[in-house]
């Protein structure tokens, strides 16, 4: 049995369990609730993921308990994961803080027990609670459940000066936002990440739109979960210091372009090794 086989097995029996008891609560579901940031924001979803899922990937639907049933039936039918969708629950409402912390870290071991056995992973996490988020982004380190390959979506109302606590694991791991605006019947999707190397409270780079007239539109030359670190936006300064000794050699030129009329450079192993790095 591959480890593939391993995940579908447990993604299909937990499909069905959340699928049976949100049947057995209720004959007739609730009606779609407009003011769900999940319902709001399936489709919008749906276009992202649909742009980079790869086959054999599965997903990791994580609320923090305040979605209504229907509603998360309906994202689990409309959004495409090709080896199904996992879906857990945290409930926030009326929960002191430390043991909202304890319930996440126990579904987050979970979520990296599953991941170390699936050949590709996205985790979607949605909440309109601060604290929430919070705990998820700080625990998510600490459990080590993201590693790069692992994509992340978080899907919220809230707006981004209310986020800025994920900068911190959102410019760091391979992680979007994905924010939504109901106003009036107008649904709009916009897509967020934070920069590597960026200082915390910079502001998140916005890389995508959806609406469901317009459909899916990138905003800027940068693809839905970009590799941050080929080509860093904001770079940093990297200062190096090596001794003096005859290997390394400093040897000053004349350049009248150069400050003072000339300019220093160095030759030998160690700085080869330097111009190589850099490369």
């Amino acid at each position: 049995m591959y480890p593939g086989d391993k995940v579908t097995a447990v993604m299909t029996g937990l499909i069905f369990l959340v699928v049976t008891v949100f049947l057995t609560d209720s004959c007739l579901l609730p009606s779609v609730d407009k003011d769900d940031a999940i319902s709001a924001a399936t489709e919008g979803v749906d276009a992202v993921l649909a742009k980079v899922t790869k086959p054999h990937c599965s997903m990791f639907l994580l609320t923090d308990g305040r979605s209504s049933p229907s509603n998360i039936i309906r994202f689990m039918d409309v959004v495409r994961a090709p080896w199904g969708i996992g879906m857990f629950e945290v409930a926030s409402d009326n929960q002191d803080v430390k043991d909202m912390e304890a319930e996440i870290t126990r579904v987050l071991g979970l979520l990296r027990t599953l991941r170390q056995v699936s050949w590709c992973v996205t985790v979607v996490v949605v909440s309109d609670d601060p604290a929430f988020l919070a705990a998820f982004a700080e625990w998510s380190l600490k459990g080590r459940l993201l590693v790069w390959s692992t994509r992340l979506l978080a899907v919220t109302s809230l707006p981004l000066p209310k986020l800025h606590h994920l900068h911190k694991t959102f410019s760091t791991r391979n992680a979007m936002m994905l924010i939504v605006e109901n106003v009036q019947e107008h649904i709009k999707c916009d897509v967020y990440i934070y920069l590597p190397y960026s200082h915390q409270g910079a502001p998140a780079t916005r890389i995508a739109s959806w609406t469901p007239q317009r459909g899916l539109a990138l905003t800027t030359h940068l693809l839905l979960f970009p590799d941050k670190f080929t080509k860093l936006m904001n770079r940093p300064n990297l200062v190096v210091a090596t001794e003096g000794n005859p290997f390394n050699k400093m040897i000053i030129e004349e350049d009248r372009e150069a400050p003072e009329g000339h300019r220093v450079r160095f030759s030998g192993p160690v700085p080869e090794l330097i111009d190589y790095l850099a490369t």
